[in-house]
């Protein structure tokens, strides 16, 4: 499992190639932490930009 630094800014992740489901990848908890354990991620593309929403919160 990764160890992240605590003031990591940057985070690079691998992809799974699934050809039936497009690519998967792990969220680093870091980032899981900051949007709040969210139930599920949006994925907005803007002006060749992708942005990422949290919503909903995984219970306890």
């Amino acid at each position: 499992m990764t160890r992240w630094k605590k003031d990591e800014t940057e985070f690079v992740v691998s992809l799974f190639i699934n050809k039936s489901r497009g690519s998967m990848c792990v969220v680093p908890k870091p980032i899981v932490d900051l949007l709040g354990e969210p139930k599920s991620l949006t994925f907005i593309v803007k002006n060749g930009r992708v942005t990422v929403e949290a919503h909903g919160k995984i219970p306890a």
